[in-house]
């Protein structure tokens, strides 16, 4: 009896054990499928993300594309800008060079052809005004008229000639030639002026003492118009390395960037063109009620004549 009692509890035993085999392994089986649908969607989502960032890079690579091509195209229009840029500065020069080159000419001829034909012709009516025939009174005093007439067309013109070109400055040199301006400036408009240039500079390049006496000359223009000064400055010295020219006045004074955009600033950007095309610096100071100063340095390469 025990025996039967035995073999059924061990029967029992093992179909409690096998029943509960099974449910364990239902339940891994469950946890096992849920396993694998979870992996299944986060392989699905990493397949999407992955995606996703595979169309990001592809994206950013074409803006990359797309922003270098815009570079590559702006550094080219930068520098065909900057080289229309030269371009312009040396044509500028260039017609600065030709123009003076013409004043230089038209002077010239002025001077040395109509104002001799004028004097000759003038020396011809004083020798008729004295000649001692008998010359009626009338036509004595209409060859004096015409004398006196004669002798004043020949004064402007040698004055329209120094005005296009002064021959002082290819004759005596840039420190004679600002002297006479400078004169010339006090005598018409009462504005004492200081003039103080440094030893003769004979060997200085005709373009660099043409432009120095032109700033010179537009400065003083623009001080006579618009300044209100009573008093005016100009040095000019050189040592080893470059030369300066400072026009300094105490008058009104004005705000630079006003004046740059209005039909008076193409005096200042005239100057400034002259400056740049003999490879010198140009500066500009003015306040209003505090005068105007101008500085001009030009490189020692570019001052003597070769």
């Amino acid at each position: 009896m025990y025996n039967r009692l035995f073999a059924l509890i061990v029967i029992c035993v093992s179909a409690w054990s096998i029943q509960e085999r099974q449910k364990a392994g239902s339940a891994l089986q469950r946890l096992y499928d849920e396993l694998e649908q979870r992996v299944h969607e986060r392989t699905k989502d990493l397949c999407n993300l992955n995606q996703t960032l595979i169309e990001e890079i592809h994206q950013r690579r074409e803006a990359e594309r797309i922003l270098r091509s815009h570079e590559a195209a702006l550094e080219a229009s930068q520098a065909a800008l900057e080289q229309s840029r030269q371009d312009l500065q040396d044509l500028t020069a260039k017609l600065l060079t030709a123009q003076e080159q013409e004043r230089r000419r038209i002077s010239h001829e002025l001077h040395d052809d109509i104002n001799q034909r004028l004097a000759l012709l003038a020396m011809d009516l004083q020798a008729l005004e004295q000649d001692e025939r008998g010359i009626p009174v009338a036509i004595r005093e209409n060859l004096r008229s015409l004398l006196s007439r004669t002798t004043q067309l020949s004064d402007d013109i040698r004055g329209l000639a120094y005005q296009f070109h002064p021959s002082v400055l290819d004759d005596l040199g840039l420190n004679a030639a600002l002297e006479c301006l400078v004169d010339d400036f006090q005598t018409r408009t009462g504005i004492k002026t200081i003039l103080v240039c440094q030893d003769p500079m004979e060997d200085l390049q005709e373009d660099v003492s043409s432009c120095l006496y032109r700033v010179v000359q537009e400065s003083l223009s623009n001080i006579a118009r618009h300044a209100r000064s009573a008093r005016v400055e100009i040095e000019l010295t050189a040592d080893e390395q470059r030369l300066e020219l400072s026009i300094r006045d105490h008058g009104c004074g004005f705000e630079v960037h006003n004046v740059k955009r209005g039909r008076r600033g193409m005096g200042i950007l005239n100057m400034q063109e002259r400056v740049r095309a003999v490879q010198g610096v140009f500066k500009l100071d003015s306040q209003p009620g505090r005068g105007t100063l101008i500085l001009i340095t030009i490189p020692l390469s570019v001052r003597f004549r070769q």
